[in-house]
């Protein structure tokens, strides 16, 4: 649907496969494109370790099975949804919502992850698409940037300069948890545009995105300028 069309909904919010549905919806709260990375998430989550991440029948079952993996809600999340009345009293016996890094480690356990750092940033991943927030779950553009995708495509080395230097920004930030590589809500839709390059002097996106401290950005900056070396000969 498109994002206009959700307002159609509110009434049954029955939108969303049961077992794949994000509490925004779960609660009845109006919802956006944010339902669709949590159940990527949940989806990655269940492809990685061979099982359902959460299963129920019900809405009620399923707020409860979404309450034991994160924790309850935070204070105020849902309070004036549709169902809360119906919902959060299944779910305040749970202990608080669990951080990122928490939910992380918490993840390794439940799926199974290896020691490996590939596995780990996977973790991460998963972890920063499973938010009871929707605004603190990653975009596309910043998922994309994620470490976990650095060594295969390092997206943010073909950001604006304004974006890459932005996104190592939020990387380094103390109160930012490791492995995100784009860490605001408007990276990617507010960055300055570039102006053109000049014919004389081929855009090198690698070199500037490197320079900003993004993962894998030094090797895809060196390909890039020899494909370029090789078109002009």
């Amino acid at each position: 649907m498109s994002l206009g069309e959700q307002a159609a909904y509110h009434d049954a919010f029955d939108v969303q496969t049961l077992a794949y549905r994000a509490p925004e919806v779960i609660y009845g709260q109006p919802f956006g494109h944010a339902i669709d990375a949590w159940s990527l998430g949940v989806s990655l989550a269940e492809l990685f370790g061979g099982k359902a991440l959460v299963q129920a029948a019900s809405r009620g079952g399923l707020a409860v099975q979404v309450a034991e993996l994160l924790g309850r809600p935070p204070r105020g999340a849902f309070a004036q949804s549709k169902y809360a009345a119906e919902l959060l009293p299944l779910v305040q016996h749970q202990p608080e919502a669990l951080s990122r890094a928490a939910l992380r480690n918490k993840l390794v356990a439940e799926l199974g992850a290896g020691p490996s750092q590939q596995e780990h940033q996977f973790m991460d991943l998963l972890a920063a698409l499973l938010a009871y927030d929707p605004a603190a779950r990653l975009t596309p553009l910043q998922a994309l940037s994620h470490d976990f995708f650095a060594d295969a495509f390092p997206v943010c080395a073909l950001l604006p300069a304004a974006a890459a230097a932005a996104a190592a920004e939020a990387a380094s930030a103390d109160a930012k948890p490791p492995g995100l590589a784009a860490a605001r809500p408007d990276l990617g839709r507010h960055a300055a545009p570039e102006p053109p390059p000049s014919s004389h002097a081929p855009p090198r996106p690698g070199k500037r995105a490197a320079a900003h401290g993004c993962p894998g950005a030094a090797e895809l900056g060196h390909r890039l300028k020899v494909d370029q070396e090789e078109e002009v000969k």
